[in-house]
């Protein structure tokens, strides 16, 4: 006798949001599971919890279900396994206070209420289908870092890639961490990672190449960037003249001598950076030798540090592709 398809669902569009289970290929037939749920995501294959349901949802089954806009108590990580007939068993409260989570492959990841008062957030970690959790240990001596939210921007290396918005101050840049292979004890891989003004974080990784991540980083102001601002504002005026009408495409789409002038200037913030080791070390992307028109860039003799290839991040969207990579490519990535 065939096994039933299972199918998770959810619907908040009328009173409190529903996760219900259909038992049938052919639907007509759904139980529900829970309701006054946030979020909810079947479990992870990898570790054999394909039948298993994870989800958020509020202790208190009373009134209309409001949205989840900030770190609120009143809400918790559960679970529930389904069986072949597609009947739920009894539900797990797995993680008190967890109120937004994360399964990506052999991890399990969510931010739970530190303070409601601060809205401040821990982040908890198992990778063992959330029979135990730790808590994330970030570097000591740094200070305290506020764990506001999280960007999880990969898992795929059994290593967990953690954007942290924790700099003072700063609203579009956040630090990298890279935790341990159990996923909780993390070090520091980068500051000043950028992020776009819709939360996207400008960090990619190369996937047909192992180890392999670029990252955008806004630029301190230090001695080495002051050489190449210098450099760079020289040498635009000859270069930049010959070009003062675009390309073809650039003319389509609005891009002609004004509207790259304004872009150049706000280029020189921001710097792309490559790991080869998985976020041990980054450098400056090597830049070509020519430019588009044929004629030397004035990178020519100056170590990376002075001059490198910078490429755009999703936080120009509006007018440039973010860098991307395929997995049918032999490692390259383009921009």
């Amino acid at each position: 006798m065939p096994v039933p398809a299972l199918h998770a669902s959810a619907d908040a569009h009328h009173g409190p949001g529903k996760v219900t289970c259909q038992r049938s290929k052919l639907g007509g037939t759904f139980l529900q599971i829970a309701q006054y749920v946030v979020q909810f995501s079947w479990g992870s294959a990898k570790i054999n919890q394909s039948d298993r349901i994870y989800y958020t949802a509020y202790a208190s089954k009373s009134s209309d279900q409001g949205k989840l806009s900030q770190w609120s108590t009143e809400v918790d990580f559960r679970a529930v396994d389904v069986n072949d007939q597609g009947r739920p068993a009894s539900q797990i409260t797995s993680l008190k206070h967890g109120n937004k989570f994360m399964i990506s492959n052999e991890f399990i990841l969510v931010a739970k209420v530190s303070s409601e008062e601060r809205q401040t957030v821990n982040l908890m970690v198992s990778n063992d289908g959330a029979n135990t959790w730790k808590a994330a240990l970030l570097p000591s001596g740094m200070g305290e870092l506020e764990e506001k939210w999280y960007t999880i921007v990969d898992t795929s290396e059994g290593a967990v890639l953690l954007h942290l918005n924790s700099e003072t101050g700063a609203t579009d840049t956040g630090r990298i961490f890279v935790s341990d292979s159990e996923g909780y004890k993390y070090s520091q891989s980068l500051l000043h990672n950028v992020r776009s003004s819709t939360g996207e974080v400008e960090f990619d990784k190369v996937v047909s190449l192992t180890g392999v991540y670029l990252a955008n980083v806004v630029a301190q102001a230090d001695s080495a960037d002051a050489g190449y601002e210098k450099a760079k504002q020289a040498a635009t005026e000859s270069v930049e003249q010959d070009a003062s009408e675009g390309s073809s495409v650039d003319r389509r789409h609005g891009r002609g001598w004004g509207k790259a002038s304004r872009m150049a200037k706000e280029e020189r913030t921001i710097r792309t950076v490559i790991s080869f080791d998985k976020g041990g070390s980054w450098r400056y992307l090597k830049p070509p030798r020519v430019n588009s028109q044929g004629q030397p860039y004035f990178c020519a003799g100056k170590p990376l540090q002075d001059c490198a290839l910078h490429l755009h991040g999703s936080s120009s969207w509006d007018l440039y592709a973010p860098f991307y990579s395929s997995w049918g490519a032999w490692g390259s990535a383009g921009s």
